[in-house]
Parts: structure tokens; C-alpha cells; sequence
């Protein structure tokens, strides 16, 4: 019963389908709409990125720069090269329940990414056994915590990730349950893995929001809900933590972030 809630609590929390300013509805009257969301509309959010520095954001000065009012994450590697993964942390917020809102490109055919939230430091993710090594990163910027997944090809652009822990917790197109001492459960799906990879384009600049309510996390990616996550197990879940934007992937490869805005809600 409690996931039906929570499911419920998804719907509601989604602000691309914000409701208009309520109204009353006369009697026998039309039922009022709702409206589109305004994707230009910052209206409560606060910018995090002033479209020409790195203030405010910490990270690998070899990975992370500055170029045409965008961040870019970028490695120059001989193909097949593989690169350390590395992440550009937000300073001075740990945000709880917020909708974070940004502009996100993919270049490179093994470009990888990912925005993480509620977050904290972590050591480098170890490589799966039988896997070769990784090139360490500097640990002053490796993040573990949930992602929103990004990836050139688009497989997995979308899912909900916790990495240093559960890894792909909801595949692009479910909805899915975790319950402290239970086996995750999807209780529904948002459309077909397939249908849903066809709003991603690499190379060109993609909307991506983060909507995060108490224990109930969603992914947007141009106005099509990708996975839902209903975080109740209470071993696993977090409540807060860092922003931080990753570059990853073998040889060269360029990520590029802009139009970050966020909206705290407690």
C-alpha cells in the first residue's frame, strides 16, 4: 500500500505537469487545466553556473573548463585510451527535495556522464572482477550517491543509478520500489526502454530535470519522464547530499553542461 502512495506522491511532484494557479470551479463549470511548464521560467531557482567561470564548482582543472557559456568536461586520449572518471562538485549545497534543471551534450561515441545528487565524497569505484583497471582520478572529486545516467549512445541515458552501492536501481521506463529487507520491485513502467531512448540527442544540447520528493526520485529528459525511483529502504536512502556533474568514457570526448538552475524546497 505504502508504494501506491508514493506512486501517487510521483505524479504529484513532477513539475512539467505543474497545475495553473487553482481556481474556483463553478458548479456544472469546465474543470481547470493544467498548463505546460515554462522551461525559461526560474522563477525560485537559483542559477549555479555564471556562464563564464568555474566559481562555485570544484574539480580536475585538466578535465574541466569554460567554452562558449557552457562546462565542459573533456579528455583529448588516443582512442581506446581509457580515461579516469571524474566529477565537478557543486560547493556549499547539499540540497534535500529540489527540481534541478539543466542543459546537457554528449560528444564522442564513448562520451559518458551523469548528474549526481544527494551525493557525497566516496573512494574510486573498484573494477568488476575480471574487468581491466580503471585509471585512478584525483579522490578529491570521485562521487558516490544517485545519478541520472547520461551516455553518448543513449542506452542508458535516464535510469537512476547508486553508484558505490545498489549501481542501476531503475532502468529508463520503471518505476521501481526498494523496501528495507525486500527484493526491489517495479510496480509500473512510464513506456517502452526503446520508445523512451528515442528523446535523446547526442550531439545536441538535451533538457534534463531531477525531481527529488522525500523518498520518491524522477528523471526528465525533454518533457518525457525516463525512471521513477521509490527509495524505502532505509540501509540504502538518502535524504541529502552534493550536486556534481561527471565526464567519463575511453579516448576523447567532450560533455558539456549549461543552463543549471536549482529550486530548494526545504
Amino acid at each position: 500500500m505504502r508504494c501506491i502512495y508514493a506512486s501517487l506522491l510521483v505524479l504529484s511532484s513532477i513539475s512539467l505537469l505543474a497545475q495553473s494557479p487553482a481556481t474556483t470551479r463553478p458548479a456544472g463549470g469546465p474543470k481547470p487545466q493544467a498548463i505546460p511548464t515554462d522551461w525559461n521560467n526560474h522563477d525560485g531557482y537559483t542559477s549555479l553556473f555564471d556562464s563564464a567561470t568555474l566559481n562555485g564548482w570544484a574539480g580536475d582543472a585538466k578535465v574541466w573548463s569554460v567554452e562558449d557559456n557552457a562546462i565542459i568536461g573533456q579528455y583529448r586520449s588516443p582512442e581506446g585510451a581509457r580515461n579516469p572518471e571524474t566529477f565537478l562538485i557543486l560547493q556549499g549545497k547539499e540540497p534535500a527535495d529540489f527540481d534541478l534543471r539543466l542543459e546537457i551534450r554528449l560528444q564522442g561515441v564513448t562520451a559518458d556522464s551523469g548528474i549526481q545528487y544527494r551525493s557525497y565524497i566516496a573512494p574510486p569505484t573498484p573494477p568488476r572482477p575480471g574487468a581491466p583497471a580503471m585509471p585512478q582520478a584525483d579522490p578529491r572529486y570521485s562521487v558516490g550517491g544517485y545519478q541520472c545516467d547520461a551516455n553518448f549512445i543513449g542506452n542508458y541515458t535516464g535510469q537512476v543509478v547508486d553508484g558505490h552501492g545498489r549501481i542501476i536501481v531503475a532502468s529508463r521506463s520503471e518505476v521501481i520500489h526498494a523496501e528495507t529487507g525486500k527484493p526491489m520491485e517495479r510496480i509500473a513502467v512510464v513506456g517502452t526502454k526503446e520508445e523512451l531512448g528515442g528523446y535523446w540527442h547526442p550531439n545536441e544540447w538535451n533538457q534534463m530535470e531531477i525531481v527529488a520528493r522525500g523518498h520518491v526520485l524522477t528523471h526528465i529528459l525533454n518533457g518525457h519522464v525516463m525512471a521513477v525511483f521509490i527509495d524505502d529502504d532505509t540501509t540504502k536512502l538518502r535524504e541529502k547530499g552534493l550536486i556534481a556533474l561527471q565526464t567519463a568514457g575511453s579516448g576523447t570526448v567532450k560533455i558539456s553542461f549549461r543552463n543549471l538552475w536549482l529550486k530548494e524546497l526545504q
